[in-house]
């Protein structure tokens, strides 16, 4: 019997193969916060990858600090494993503060 995999959706927190980018593209192994709706069979979901480093574009919650200036489209197959999920509250709180800084 094959085991259920869990697909991305929004709140999740995954580990994430960024690879290796250009330029000033976040890259590497590291958390990620899955901000689309969920993605069952989809390829490809937005995320808001985490960092170590405090910048004026960094958003912290709960011990993660989310790089809103690099908010992407990655593959599913770079989701390597899923680590937990936000409520539904810090998760629009998160939202909000993405929105604020797109409008900016």
């Amino acid at each position: 019997m094959e085991a259920q995999r869990k697909y991305p959706s929004r709140g999740d927190i995954w580990i994430c193969d960024f690879g290796t980018n250009k330029g000033s593209e976040i890259n590497g192994i590291r958390p990620c916060l899955i901000i689309n709706q969920k993605l069952k069979r989809e390829q490809t979901c937005i995320v808001l990858p985490a960092s170590n480093t405090i910048r004026k574009s960094t958003y912290s919650l709960n011990n993660y600090h989310f790089v809103l200036h690099q908010v992407r489209a990655v593959d599913t197959l770079r989701l390597r494993r899923y680590l937990h999920s936000f409520s539904k509250d810090l998760v629009d709180e998160a939202l909000e503060q993405l929105n604020q800084f797109l409008k900016e």
